[in-house]
């Protein structure tokens, strides 16, 4: 799964916790990842991320975010993903709590049984 490839990725690079579900209790910062959608065409998947960066502070949310962004602009992916592009990085802002927030949007093509 693209989701488990990604997790992987960005927490053992980045030494970050990242996961799918936002924690009850939230770290000084987190990473999540959401699956938007996506295509299967010819025995390949185009699936499109949000990668939620979150962290105590806006400013610490933008620092990480951009480590997220050099990180799959100057490294390999792993294998399975044949292309990853960036479609856009944003301050999410949001009420619900206290954390800063950036998304960065993904679109992914890989090898389906890869």
């Amino acid at each position: 799964m693209l989701e488990t490839t990604l997790i992987k990725w960005f927490g053992d690079s980045l030494h970050v916790s990242t996961s799918h579900n936002i924690p009850k209790r939230y770290p000084d910062q987190f990473i999540t990842i959401e699956r938007q959608g996506g295509q299967i065409y010819n025995m390949t998947e185009h699936a499109m991320f949000g990668i939620l960066v979150w962290a105590r502070t806006s400013e610490r949310a933008c620092e990480l975010a951009h480590r997220v962004r050099d990180l799959i602009l100057s490294n390999q992916p792993p294998d399975e993903i044949r292309s990853i592009s960036i479609d856009g990085m944003y301050e999410y802002r949001t009420d619900e709590n206290e954390m800063g927030r950036y998304q960065i949007n993904l679109e992914i093509i890989a090898n389906i049984g890869d």
